[in-house]
């Protein structure tokens, strides 16, 4: 008999704790972005401090699912779209999705992300065409394409529903063929707050 309480007691145990060590698995989280833009050469270095701060702006909004959490650490999803501009010379809209590991040290906590998503772009310049009579025109051009990136972040828990962090992202942005280059890469400086539901 006390080999059976036992016995039970030892499968029901974890499952009362673990019933009590819920957590929140969702989170919304707003960011600020310092966005940078370069092109052949220029866009292969990280940027300097003062010209990432001064260049574009934009926002990002991001639904977050935690699918794996340990003590110390978290396997977690976000979908989220961005919208930037660059004073007179371009305007940006992304959907993306990123896959990330969130390593916990006390209330401090680093990230790294990978993911992909889809990015438009649309210049303010406008630039020459030709339609099918022969006569030029001008007006505003677009280019879009796959993104893929990569990020890194730091950050901590104010408390159990709140996180404040630091992200950088970088991304490449694919073009088709009718572009002058074939990628564009994007780096953005993200400040941002996470709200655990």
């Amino acid at each position: 008999m006390n080999k059976i309480l036992f016995i039970t007691f030892i499968i029901i145990a974890p499952l009362i704790c673990a019933a009590q060590q819920t957590i929140k698995r969702w989170a919304l989280q707003g960011e600020a972005l310092a966005q940078t833009t370069g092109a052949y050469a220029e866009s292969m270095r990280i940027p300097g401090l003062k010209r990432q701060l001064n260049d574009g702006r934009g926002l990002q909004l991001n639904a977050e699912y935690v699918y794996a959490y340990q003590r110390n650490g978290q396997i977690f999803q976000h979908v989220g779209i961005m919208q930037y501009y660059h004073p007179q010379q371009e305007k940006g809209f992304s959907v993306a999705a990123q896959l990330g590991y969130r390593q916990k040290i006390s209330i401090v906590f680093l990230e790294a992300l990978i993911g992909a998503g889809f990015l438009r772009t649309t210049f303010y310049d406008k630039r020459e065409f030709q339609n099918l009579n022969g006569d030029f025109y001008k007006s505003r051009f677009s280019i879009a394409g796959f993104t893929p990136s990569v990020a890194v972040g730091v950050g901590a828990n104010v408390n159990k529903a709140l996180s404040t962090y630091i992200r950088y992202y970088h991304l490449a942005q694919l073009q088709s063929s009718a572009s002058v280059q074939g990628i564009r890469l994007h780096r953005n400086l993200a400040v941002g707050i996470g709200l655990k539901m």
